[in-house]
């Protein structure tokens, strides 16, 4: 058994171009098969027409009022005015296809992201088949697979915050690079316009900096210290953030202050079932993040994290200096998981719908849960065969319960929530977006032969069965 996994290693080192290209082309002819599986989430026509085409007629028609009336202007709208700038190259005008579009959109730039993956994790294990195993624990996490291809606001930032992840580690191990803190300022600013929770990242650069000054000052040379690259990645973020941010346009510190007001206490009330019990997403208990990510997240990847992360303590306690100098991307995943959960619980941040406000974990938890791979590989070779058949196995099984619950691996939860979904349903949330919807309409207008079918929607999705749903009747109302 171990010759014949050693003779596989070494052919696909031979051939190592040929299956990472493979690996993407099959993932891009997956997501152009199954774009318009999708439903439609109850919020998307609002998301679409208030948020991005409010603002892309504000920026390309200069109409303010409803621009500036509109509850979504402190929302992220980078990603949703780019749906609206192709919708109008492409002249679309039917419904259907407009939201076909934007599902495809968004699994593409979700696509481009899982390149940016491989090429951050390639940059950081310095081995392609690391690189391609954490890349496919990514895209094998089944909540953030369906949600690549409906969800425009919390995907497109987990897609940017891979890109930022990325510019941001080649600024660190670069930092005397004027064109790598471009990069990176870019990529944060387009996170931070998309999210603003993206300004977690612009963190890391000052503490690395600030750290850098007490070294040089420690050696008394302040040769070290990236003084005019770190001035140059400031006021290029700044420029950037307001450039992509159409709110900030007009008075951007009054603006910018009332964003991050309504970030850090979002007033929605919101009830919802957690543990068997009903919450108020303004009263959630402290372990509502850790919980939801425990049971959606296939367990051999919690494992892996756990070794990863006590992996990475032990290293960064034995010499806290030196590991602050040679380590630092591994320091940046732990500071990037660790540090919104303990925000959002210290600040009691408003969270509802599981965790998809934070699914940008999910890229920390796969990092992170790989070096628990190298760690085991490493240190206890003699167990590489049994590491490898769990591996195996967690692969195999995860994909198994994504193709059987297609189209819905939104509601994908391991066995820690539950024996089944008929008792999971009882302790947490299940289709909390409602996406269910299409494929109930279209089961009722393909199966009930009267010549009127009669159903009640609220207003807003009574397009859903004349618009998106395939089988269609002319009486259905």
């Amino acid at each position: 058994m171990e010759q014949l996994l050693n003779n596989l290693l070494r052919w696909a080192d031979r051939e190592k171009h040929k299956i990472v290209v493979f690996f993407f082309l099959l993932l891009l002819l997956v997501g152009l098969c199954i774009f318009r599986d999708y439903g439609l989430r109850w919020d998307e026509e609002s998301q679409w027409k208030n948020n991005g085409l409010v603002t892309y007629n504000y920026v390309f028609g200069g109409e303010r009022d409803a621009f500036f009336k509109s509850n979504e202007k402190y929302h992220g709208q980078f990603f949703e005015v780019l749906l609206v700038a192709i919708e109008k190259i492409l002249h679309l005008s039917e419904l259907r296809n407009i939201y076909f579009m934007r599902h495809f959109v968004t699994f593409f730039v979700f696509f481009i992201s899982a390149i940016y993956f491989y090429k951050l994790a390639l940059s950081h294990f310095k081995n392609w088949k690391y690189a391609l195993l954490a890349c496919s624990m990514f895209l094998l996490s089944p909540r953030i697979f369906a949600d690549s291809f409906y969800n425009t606001k919390d995907l497109p930032f987990l897609s940017i915050f891979v890109v930022a992840l990325y510019y941001l580690t080649r600024f660190l191990e670069r930092p005397s690079s004027y064109a790598c803190a471009i990069r990176s300022s870019l990529t944060m600013a387009l996170a931070i316009d998309t999210r603003l929770t993206g300004l977690i990242l612009p963190a890391l650069p000052v503490f690395y900096f600030i750290f850098s000054v007490f070294v040089a000052l420690h050696n008394r040379s302040l040769k070290s210290v990236f003084g005019k690259q770190f001035l140059v990645f400031t006021i290029t973020l700044l420029v950037f953030v307001k450039a992509f941010w159409p709110v900030l346009w007009h008075q951007p510190f009054h603006h910018f202050q009332m964003a991050l007001a309504e970030m850090s206490k979002y007033h929605l009330d919101c009830d919802m079932v957690y543990l068997g019990s009903h919450i108020s997403s303004l009263h959630l208990p402290w372990h509502y993040i850790p919980v939801w990510i425990a049971v959606t997240t296939p367990p051999l990847y919690l494992v892996l994290f756990v070794v990863g992360a006590e992996a990475v303590f032990s290293k960064f306690f034995k010499r806290p200096l030196h590991f602050l100098t040679a380590h630092q991307t591994e320091l940046t995943f732990l500071f990037l998981f660790f540090a919104p959960i303990l925000a959002i619980i210290l600040l009691q941040s408003v969270i509802y719908d599981a965790w998809r406000h934070v699914f940008f974990l999910n890229v920390l938890i796969v990092l992170i849960a790989t070096s628990g791979i190298q760690f085991l590989v490493e240190n206890y070779k003699k167990y590489q065969i049994l590491l490898f058949c769990a591996l195996f196995l967690s692969s195999g099984t995860t994909t198994f319960s994504m193709i059987r619950l297609h189209p819905f691996e939104n509601v994908y939860f391991n066995f820690l929530a539950g024996e089944n979904l008929s008792a999971v349903q009882k302790r947490f949330e299940l289709d909390y977006w409602g996406l269910s919807s299409r494929s109930a309409l279209e089961y009722v207008v393909a199966n009930d032969h009267s010549d009127t079918i009669k159903f009640f929607l609220p207003p807003t999705f009574r397009f859903l069965i004349c618009r998106f749903c395939r089988p269609q009747k002319p009486n259905a109302s």
